[in-house]
């Protein structure tokens, strides 16, 4: 059985890209990135707040860090 956590991060992802093309501000973005992350990761660890915590700000930071790197690429590929 798959682990649902696996999830988090795409999920986090998801939701970001939704709510920036429903009209959040860029800016807001990373700060709503990490507190998905934790409240998700509190979710999803029952039992160990601390735990479900520094998961949540983990998954909340690998979502915007591959959202980075990904732009910050294809503007080294384009030149800009």
């Amino acid at each position: 059985m798959v682990d649902p956590r696996t999830a988090i991060v795409p999920a986090i992802m998801f939701i970001v890209w939704a709510a920036v093309q429903a009209g959040l501000p860029r800016k807001l973005a990373p700060t709503l990135a990490l507190a998905l992350g934790v409240v998700l990761g509190v979710w999803f660890t029952p039992g160990n707040l601390g735990q479900g915590v520094i998961f949540g700000i983990l998954s909340g930071a690998a979502a915007v860090g591959f959202h980075s790197g990904t732009k910050n690429t294809i503007q080294a590929l384009r030149g800009q």
